[in-house]
């Protein structure tokens, strides 16, 4: 169980640093593979860039900004749905070794 806890708080741990390190390679190779850094970055934010301010700023060139605020809430949102699908994984698991343990009892 310990395990899987510290494999799950690295999944998350993973998930909501992501960003910051594509921002910063792309600082780094500002001349070189910076668009690549900078798209994947872009592509992180992009299912709620639709939000809008104060969140995401909406720009012609780059398509949006991104705000701390919508930092914050992209987090959230990804926190709350790695947590749905571990909770959802969970169950299955619980409830396929009851079945197995039912049937072993029989």
């Amino acid at each position: 169980m310990i395990r899987v806890s510290a494999i799950r708080l690295t999944i998350l741990a993973v998930l909501l640093t992501w960003p910051a390190s594509f921002q910063w390679l792309a600082i780094a190779n500002y001349n070189g593979p910076a668009l690549i850094w900078f798209v994947l970055h872009q592509i992180y934010y992009l299912p709620l860039s639709w939000v809008g301010p104060p969140f995401f700023l909406a720009d012609s060139e780059v398509q949006f900004f991104v705000q701390w605020p919508g930092r914050i809430l992209t987090a959230l949102i990804y926190g709350l749905l790695f947590w749905a699908v571990a909770l959802v994984l969970d169950r299955r698991s619980k409830r396929k070794v009851s079945h197995v343990v039912e049937s072993q009892l029989r």
